[in-house]
């Protein structure tokens, strides 16, 4: 069983120099809501994995959705952007459910 869970935790990976963020749609997808304790153990889990790789975060553009499966969270982030980026502009990271270690993290950009 998947359960979909979709946050706005704004922030952003650095993959690019470029000001490209549609600070607009970024506004209109900000939301007010609930979110288990457990998708934020998810969520450090990553982050510390990102900065621990030398990945600088700037929390007020992008996107964070989460995907639970029986073994695994997924952590998608993606940053709404003006223009179409060649190669995107997101990622995935996963997270086991057992001991909350990163098992892959990639990005598009």
């Amino acid at each position: 069983m998947i359960s979909y869970i979709s946050v706005l935790i704004i922030g952003l990976i650095t993959m690019s120099s470029m000001n490209i963020t549609d600070k607009v749609r970024l506004d209109e997808l900000r939301v007010k809501t609930t979110v288990s304790g457990i998708y934020l153990q998810a969520w450090q889990a990553v982050e510390l994995h990102l900065k621990a790789n030398n990945y600088v975060i700037e929390y007020d553009k992008i996107l964070v959705t989460f995907i639970e499966n029986d073994s695994d969270y997924e952590v998608y982030l993606r940053k709404p952007v003006t223009t179409k980026i060649l190669g995107g502009g997101g990622g995935i990271c996963v997270v086991s459910k057992k001991d909350f270690s990163v098992k892959s993290c990639s990005f598009n950009r």
